[in-house]
């Protein structure tokens, strides 16, 4: 099942739209703001039944010097 949702840029706090595919449960992946482009982290989960249970979105973290 498909959602279409409204999410916001934890930097510039730009407004997008995100459409989410829950055929799978646990869902963590990394978009990039189409406005300052900085790094999102997007963790989704959802119900065996393709319900959006949780959605997050925070700031990537970055890790300098490996």
């Amino acid at each position: 099942m498909r959602h279409y949702t409204q999410i916001e840029c934890p930097y510039c706090e730009a407004s997008q739209s995100l459409t989410i595919d829950c055929s799978s449960e646990v869902q963590y992946y990394h978009k990039d703001c189409r406005l300052c482009y900085r790094p999102m982290a997007v963790s989704i989960t959802c119900s065996y039944e393709g319900e959006l249970l949780t959605l997050e979105v925070e700031p990537e973290t970055v890790i300098s010097g490996l």
